[in-house]
């Protein structure tokens, strides 16, 4: 069952971040590029269409439904930025703990700043979505998330212990 009304900044979070339009668009165009850099077929920016048709038009490897869900659960990395569909209307968030998005029925992005993976929420959840892809180095940028990971945890630790 959808949300009524939600707003990002009740999502748990420590930190909470939101980017300027200039950096959503940079930050959009950095997702277009490597998720849908052929753009043949899917409608994928502002108003004419959503983003996760590159998914469901198949022009990016993506796996769908539940599957998508249990990899995006499975997922570890210091920061998760979340790109809404519509960037010109709506500006993309950073938080430090990975969202959850399942029952909103909103077009957003999920993703590490390293581009790792992205998941794809869709209002149409249910129908199509929602869609999890991995970048083609997916492996390797897992690792470094883990890294980024204990270096926080790391470096919480130390604060606390007074070292830092």
């Amino acid at each position: 069952m959808a949300t009524e009304y939600w707003n990002l900044w009740d999502l748990p979070h420590n930190s909470f971040e939101t980017f300027s339009s200039g950096k959503t668009k940079s930050l959009e165009q950095d997702w277009i590029h490597l998720f849908a850099s052929n753009r043949m077929g899917a409608r994928i920016s502002g108003f004419r269409g959503y983003k996760w048709e590159v998914f469901s038009a198949e022009l990016y490897p993506s796996v769908e439904g539940e599957e998508a869900k249990k990899l995006y659960f499975e997922q570890k990395a210091a920061d998760f930025i979340i790109l809404p569909n519509n960037t010109g209307l709506e500006q993309a968030v950073m938080i430090d703990q990975l969202p959850d998005l399942t029952d909103i029925c909103e077009d957003y992005c999920v993703f590490p700043p390293n581009l790792a993976w992205t998941m794809a929420f869709t209002h149409e959840d249910g129908w199509f979505g929602p869609y999890f892809a991995k970048h083609k180095n997916y492996d390797d940028l897992v690792g470094e998330n883990i890294r980024l990971v204990k270096k926080r945890k790391d470096m919480a630790y130390a604060k606390k212990k007074g070292w830092m």
